[in-house]
């Protein structure tokens, strides 16, 4: 019924035109947003905002949207001029001190049952995952846990690969020590205690990045 009062003109303007004195058209962007009896709705919105910043907002956002802007732009409008400095900033800020407070309460209340030397340590890891769930609400500790986990595994394979290189170039400096030894007619490379050294060393080695090698497949969930 409004919208066939406003095509005929009987419908008085909205609080947008209203404030900035000029003709309510039938396809104006704000007249569904700030209806003409409430008047202090645009006009918040109009001092923290602009109307045409605002116009130019709504114009940009399909249908389905401009309600939930148009409310979430009353909400920041109306903390602002409540605080000038912190506006909706004030309002996060205080309530996410609310929440340490409480975690830190939740973290002393579920540390009672463990030994006196322990809840300090408790407390502070309790704590530590809460606001790792505050600051990754899907995987919290996990996501940190499956970062380094990778930090890892890539350190640990270009320690492989550097322990490689180093028994590559062992050989290759033995069998070079091997021929020239040959040609001088020394004793047999096989049977030489440098030969025997450098073996050893190399297959020491070898067997160190064998063991220290981890299960690449192994999944961290299976922790």
């Amino acid at each position: 019924m409004k919208e066939n009062g406003r095509k005929q003109g009987a419908v008085s303007p909205c609080a947008a035109c209203k404030l900035l004195r000029r003709r309510c058209a039938p396809d104006c962007v704000f007249a569904p947003y700030f209806p003409a009896d409430e008047p202090q709705k645009f006009a918040n919105v109009h001092r923290v905002f602009g109307a045409s910043n605002v116009n130019k907002m709504l114009q940009e956002l399909p249908f389905h949207q401009r309600g939930d802007a148009v409310s979430s732009m009353v909400y920041e409008a109306n903390a602002r001029i409540r605080d000038p400095v912190y506006g909706c900033v004030g309002a996060i800020s205080s309530l996410q001190q609310q929440i340490d407070v409480l975690q830190t309460q939740l973290a002393v209340a579920q540390a009672e049952e463990l030994p006196m030397h322990q809840r300090g340590d408790a407390v502070s890891s309790m704590v530590y995952e809460a606001n790792a769930r505050v600051r990754d609400p899907v995987y919290g500790c996990v996501g940190a846990i499956s970062s380094l986990q990778q930090q890892i595994d890539v350190l640990q394979a270009q320690l492989a690969l550097a322990q490689a290189e180093v028994v590559h170039m062992r050989m290759r400096q033995y069998s070079d020590k091997t021929r020239v030894d040959h040609h001088q007619g020394t004793s047999s490379p096989e049977n030489s205690p440098s030969s025997k050294i450098v073996s050893s060393q190399a297959k020491s080695l070898f067997m160190d990045m064998v063991v220290d090698q981890p299960n690449m497949e192994e999944s961290l969930w299976s922790c």
